[in-house]
């Protein structure tokens, strides 16, 4: 059970650090003519798989957008784990809605001094990449602020790898879900039961 924990791990640390911090555009497929007003939620963080809609954990709106943690390979050698680790983000972000529009309520009156505009707009582009790549940028800076996940190493001096999903051909285009990944490795001691009979 040491690697199943190890994932589980993993993905609450995720959750907790950086979904429970962050909101994202949650899917609405239904609607194509952006004449609605979008929700924002915070990611779920699941390990191995993101399970389909019928078979969400009941806390979880959608199973996007979210994060999943999963292991490309890991070595075990003199009691200690090493795992090549791969989080799988998604989110989905079909073009600029009305509530993505701001207008200032008076000129110099800072963050707060903005109104959501009443006359933008719904347009749909291809700039909802940039949430993924906010999504990786809050996760990076969360790695990089942390020496350890639980009771896991994370081996920054092996760096810290990201990019768009993509296959041999380029990216896979799976508008308007935008897919990225970052992969980095972890480290932890792992206690399975020996026979020291022949010790005594």
């Amino acid at each position: 059970m040491a690697i199943v924990n190890d994932l589980n791990k993993i993905r609450d640390w995720l959750q907790t650090e950086v979904c429970d911090k962050i909101k994202l555009k949650l899917p609405k497929d239904d609607k194509a003519d952006g004449g609605y007003e979008y929700e924002l939620v915070n990611p779920a963080a699941f390990a191995l798989f993101a399970p389909t809609k019928d078979r969400l954990p009941p806390n979880v709106r959608a199973p996007i957008p979210s994060v999943t943690v999963r292991i490309k390979e890991g070595v075990h050698q003199d009691g200690t784990n090493t795992m090549q680790v791969i989080l799988n983000f998604c989110t989905w972000n079909p073009g600029t809605h009305r509530q993505d529009v701001f207008v200032p309520v008076e000129e110099g009156a800072g963050i707060k001094g903005y109104n959501i505009s009443a006359t933008a707009e719904y347009k749909r582009n291809a700039e909802g990449w940039q949430d993924v790549y906010s999504f990786i940028d809050a996760t990076l800076r969360t790695l990089e602020n942390a020496v350890y996940i639980a009771d896991m190493r994370i081996l920054a001096e092996n760096g810290i790898k990201y990019g768009m999903t993509s296959d041999k051909d380029g990216l896979d285009d799976f508008y308007p879900y935008w897919l990225a990944w970052i992969e980095f490795n972890v480290q932890a001691g792992n206690i399975r039961n020996r026979s020291f009979d022949e010790l005594l």
